[in-house]
């Protein structure tokens, strides 16, 4: 999970906590790249953080719709 959790990506999770949407309206809102966006999406969604639905966006086709899964992030470290 450390991994995952770039100080870029935890800032993406919080935005998109904070106001889910597109992932074009995200990185406009971010000033990021719509790439790297997609790419981060991607790695928080296959660790479980996030869902990506495709929704009908009307008069522009479909668009992906990023929501937060999780409230919270809690990371705890056992060290042996």
């Amino acid at each position: 999970m450390l991994a995952v959790l770039t100080p870029a990506r935890l800032a993406l999770f919080r935005a998109i906590k904070q106001k889910p949407g597109s992932i074009a309206s995200i990185a406009q809102t971010m000033k990021r790249d719509r790439s790297a966006v997609t790419r981060d999406v991607a790695a928080l969604g296959k660790a479980g953080l996030v869902t990506v639905t495709e929704k009908a966006h009307p008069g522009h086709g479909r668009m992906k719709e990023v929501r937060a899964r999780a409230n919270a992030i809690k990371l705890e470290a056992l060290v042996a």
